[in-house]
């Protein structure tokens, strides 16, 4: 899953939407670190990095080394052609240049992807008259379906190589003719362990994988729309699935996880265990606690209390497993800590003064408790000035209309966010958390009944160290207006 989420992040970042992007996920080390070197070499290597259009490709770039990106720019400025892809007359796919075999490889594969949407578009005007296969590859670009043989057999040679160039151009799986990969059990298995698929509503089951999910895709490759099956891959797995069938009709008790353990082996059968799915079911107390501690959940107007979150987030994904739709309820998740909000709710009813931070407070160890205590949600009445200040500095927030004022952040913006918490939609104010420096900002307004002259700047500097409030002084809101 943290894969897939740097994916997400890294395609919005290479199509320029920043905006998009949610700040919670930015605290995630591996987001951080993959936006941070892809920032830079975007910087520092542009030509190369605009040859990159795929996340998939994006990310295994940004995984190389300094020395091996360094190798693949000086490439590409002596041998500019090679990764524009087909038709581009650099058909020799021999790199002696690279001394990396790791960058020698990513670039290779990168040439093929590009080569392979070149064949592809140049195939589509003749598209009712022949069948886009490996055949096809063979007979127009040789090069492009020897190498991909070469380089990338384990991994499925020229399909792979298929798969990645539908990433970028998906009209691609509903022409190329994929063989039916002879992927084994083994090699499904540890697809899902690796995918741990999540469909619209829930956590997706073994058995559902195999029979209905594209392994290496891990996308749903059956879905019935209005009535009709629609195909967008191969469920490798569903032979299998169909074997498993035969053999329950002599044995009806057979489950499909112990068709699994019969043919894999023990240590791989163990990491299925405890996947997601396997694991839902088993989560402790402390377990959800941990995930609340982790995932600091922030819905749509507030930061997430633990209540809510046991009673209505998926604590494996930290999203909202319950919304309310129309009036009606969607699930996409399962809430594993409401059966401990269901207990919370019957010990309540024999003791009304029953707070849910109480009841967690039995139950869990008490240095746990207290990392509960420093989360957002806790802390957040009790910020201090210094804190928001800080708070302010750090984010430097932007809005529409320019940079931020300081009272501006204190009285409508949510300190531990850095975003808005005050819009005026129309005629009403919408909530999208706790403006904590509010009160501070009530204070001044009383002391300023009695000192009409009395800045907000004044009223701050009062009550600061001077160092904090240079630190103020520095920011791009004040160094502005100095300049005006």
């Amino acid at each position: 899953m943290a894969l897939e989420e740097t994916l997400n992040i890294l395609e919005i970042a290479m199509h320029g939407k920043l905006d998009e992007i949610d700040e919670s996920e930015l605290k995630k080390t591996d987001v951080k670190d993959s936006l941070i070197t892809f920032f830079a070499e975007q910087e520092k290597r542009p030509g190369l990095v605009s040859l990159i259009k795929i996340p998939e490709l994006m990310h295994e770039y940004l995984e190389l080394s300094l020395e091996e990106r360094e190798e693949l720019e000086q490439f590409n400025i002596t041998r500019p052609t090679y990764l524009k892809g087909f038709p581009s007359k650099d058909s020799c796919y021999f790199i002696g240049s690279i001394k990396s075999g790791v960058a020698k490889k990513f670039a290779i594969k990168l040439k093929l992807t590009k080569d392979f949407l070149g064949i592809f578009y140049s195939y589509l005007p003749d598209s009712k008259q022949t069948k886009f296969n490996t055949k096809y590859i063979q007979k127009k670009e040789p090069g492009v379906y020897n190498n991909s043989l070469c380089y990338f057999r384990g991994e499925g040679h020229i399909d792979y190589i298929a798969r990645i160039a539908a990433k970028e151009e998906p009209k691609i799986l509903d022409y190329w003719m994929f063989k039916q990969s002879t992927l084994s059990i083994k090699d499904v298995l540890k697809y899902y362990i690796e995918h741990q698929p999540l469909s619209k509503f829930r956590l997706v089951s073994l058995k559902s994988f195999f029979s209905y999910y594209d392994a290496i895709t891990s996308k749903c490759a059956v879905k019935r729309v209005c009535g009709k099956i629609e195909r967008n891959g191969i469920p490798q797995g569903n032979k299998y699935v169909r074997s498993f069938s035969k053999r329950r009709k002599k044995n009806p008790n057979l489950t499909f996880e112990d068709f699994i353990k019969e043919q894999v082996p023990s240590e791989l059968y163990q990491q299925l265990m405890k996947t997601p799915y396997y694991r839902q079911n088993k989560l402790s107390m402390e377990d959800i606690l941990m995930s609340y501690i982790e995932h600091q959940p922030l819905s749509k107007f507030r930061l997430v209390s633990p209540e809510s979150f046991f009673g209505r987030y998926d604590a494996i994904t930290g999203k909202c497993a319950v919304k309310i739709v129309g009036g009606k309820k969607e699930r996409n998740g399962i809430p594993q800590g409401n059966k401990y909000a269901g207990l919370f709710f019957r010990r309540r009813k024999k003791n009304p003064n029953l707070t849910f931070e109480d009841f967690i407070k039995e139950q869990v160890p008490s240095e746990l408790y207290q990392q509960l205590m420093e989360t957002p949600y806790y802390r957040q009445n009790k910020l201090s000035m210094e804190d928001i200040l800080m708070s302010y500095i750090e984010h430097q927030p932007l809005s529409k209309f320019g940079l931020v004022p300081l009272k501006s952040f204190f009285y409508c913006y949510d300190a531990i966010t850095g975003k808005c918490a005050v819009k005026r939609v129309g005629e009403k104010k919408e909530r999208n958390g706790i403006p904590q420096g509010d009160k501070y900002v009530r204070s001044f307004s009383k002391r300023r009944k009695k000192n009409p002259n009395l800045t907000f700047e004044d009223f701050i500097k009062e009550q600061v160290p001077s160092e904090l409030y240079q630190q103020l002084m520095e920011t791009p809101y004040y160094r502005q207006k100095e300049q005006n």
